[in-house]
């Protein structure tokens, strides 16, 4: 039997060739595996930069108003919040009671003018009488390189709800 192979030089090329593919190959799927880590890390530092204006920036208040004269309990619960930053932040309030249980959760508040007003009475909140605080989250988000994120601002800004008597 007379069998022919390839020339020691042409395996020689096809080997090296080959290597060569492989390796492009790996250094890309590296590149890639390390470039969206990078790309999500940038992302989620452009919303962190945003908290810093947003926690800075802003200011609460949280009234109980009696505006029904006679009426020892409140009626219902105004909350207010102004914020001096570029863009609007997305809000998560949560009103708590003495003991610090949630009694409701209200998230993506609409600024107007960087101003938020809202009135809460038992109609939103079950158990709003006894609401004694309530809990601001300031959430920023950003997008990069196509990658969306967001980022909470911090463990967010707790105040005491102030009583107010309509006179």
């Amino acid at each position: 039997m007379n069998k022919k192979g390839i020339s020691p030089l042409i395996a020689t090329v096809l080997i090296i060739g080959f290597t060569i593919l492989a390796a492009i190959l790996v250094i890309n799927w590296i590149n890639d595996l390390i470039g969206g880590q990078t790309d999500i890390q940038q992302c989620q530092s452009d919303a962190a930069s945003q908290c810093t204006d947003y926690v800075n920036l802003m200011q609460y208040s949280a009234t109980q108003v009696d505006d029904i004269t006679g009426n020892p309990a409140p009626d219902s619960i105004d909350v207010k919040i102004n914020h001096l930053a570029k863009n609007d932040p997305d809000m998560v309030m949560v009103f708590l009671d003495a003991s610090g249980n949630t009694l409701h959760l209200v998230e993506g508040a609409t600024f107007t003018n960087k101003e938020y007003a809202d009135n809460f009475d038992n109609t939103d909140i079950s158990g709003w009488a006894d609401v004694t605080d309530v809990k601001f989250l300031v959430r920023a988000s950003a997008v990069y390189k196509g990658e969306d994120c967001n980022v909470a601002c911090g463990a967010g800004t707790t105040i005491g709800v102030t009583e107010f008597v309509a006179p």
